[in-house]
């Protein structure tokens, strides 16, 4: 009897489930961002330029695609976007911005999306492309942060041409009367030498001055070469090192001379002792010359092997050892 009412069941569970009509996948209702392009390649484009596109951003879902975030890779592109919230079918403009001053070579900069789509969340653009340069200046700025008293310092500087344009230079100023400034006479137009000199040796303190070019280059009529000379004096201090015969936690006092070696006064920035617990003084000596007491100096392991660091005005740093006898380094 078991038996009958088992195999009864058992067909009529086959029955059913032939004649049940057959489960149908979900259908998707949801939101769907889609750009057709992505990635926009601007080309070669020269550093004066400005580059601008918009992205075109589809909803093809089937509810509203809402944009919660726009993220510019950096602050150099700027994003702007027609509507936030698009409708099934609809689209939403994506303005660009981003200019090229100051770069070179190739470029890739990326604007981050993000919205309610479920299966993309994030959507990544791009431009990308390479900016090359309409004058290149070799060097691009003077700088000599360690020129002698009565130096008279000549440097040249090279203009070519960087995207093949021929140009000449029309003019050359400099912003300091105690600057020269000369262009060789051009040639085939690629490339042209320009010599930059002081017209007296410099004696002291430090130098700057702006040199503009003009030319008749059509992307960029001129050129601007920032000048830097830094005098940089033969600083003399004595002791030229710290050194104590025997290991000691008795307190002592030192003193050092720094004076300049043509004998014109000399400054200082700071003096840095190995640690806080020595106590630095400063004071005039001699002529021109600045003698740096240091009271409270213990010859022990904390100062052994380390430094005392005289900050000259003018760029030098000079390190003065300490060593003490019995101790190693």
């Amino acid at each position: 009897m078991l038996t009958r009412l088992f195999t009864a069941l058992l067909l009529l569970g086959t029955a059913l489930a032939l004649t049940a009509p057959a489960q149908q996948p979900a259908t998707t209702n949801a939101p769907h961002i889609a750009c057709d392009e992505p990635n926009f390649d601007f080309g070669t484009a020269d550093s004066s330029q400005t580059i601008e596109h918009t992205f075109v951003l589809k909803n093809t879902g089937t509810l509203t695609l809402e944009i919660t975030r726009v993220q510019p890779a950096c602050g150099c592109t700027v994003a702007n976007i027609s509507e936030k919230n698009i409708p099934p079918a609809g689209e939403s403009r994506l303005t660009t911005r981003l200019s090229l001053q100051g770069r070179s070579g190739a470029q890739h900069k990326t604007i981050l999306i993000e919205s309610n789509d479920p299966t993309q969340p994030q959507l990544m653009l791009a431009l990308h492309g390479t900016v090359g340069v309409p004058i290149i200046v070799q060097p691009q700025q003077i700088m000599m942060p360690r020129i002698a008293p009565g130096d008279q310092p000549t440097v040249d500087v090279t203009l070519s041409t960087g995207d093949g344009t021929a140009f000449q230079i029309t003019s050359v100023e400099s912003s300091s009367a105690e600057l020269s400034a000369v262009a060789a006479p051009g040639g085939d137009g690629n490339t042209h030498r320009l010599t930059i000199a002081l017209k007296q040796p410099l004696m002291n303190g430090n130098f700057h001055a702006t040199v503009l070019v003009r030319t008749d280059h059509p992307k960029r009529p001129t050129v601007e070469i920032p000048v830097y000379f830094m005098v940089s004096r033969e600083v003399i201090v004595a002791p030229r090192e710290l050194s104590f015969d025997k290991p000691s936690e008795d307190p002592l006092s030192r003193f050092i001379l720094v004076r300049n070696a043509d004998g014109s006064p000399v400054e200082l920035d700071g003096v840095e002792p190995p640690n806080a617990s020595i106590e630095v003084k400063t004071e005039p000596f001699g002529t021109n010359g600045l003698r740096v007491q240091l009271n409270n100096l213990v010859p022990n392991g904390d100062v052994n092997g380390r430094v005392l660091r005289i900050h000259v005005r003018g760029g030098d740093i000079i390190d003065v050892p300490i060593r003490v006898q019995g101790l190693g380094t």
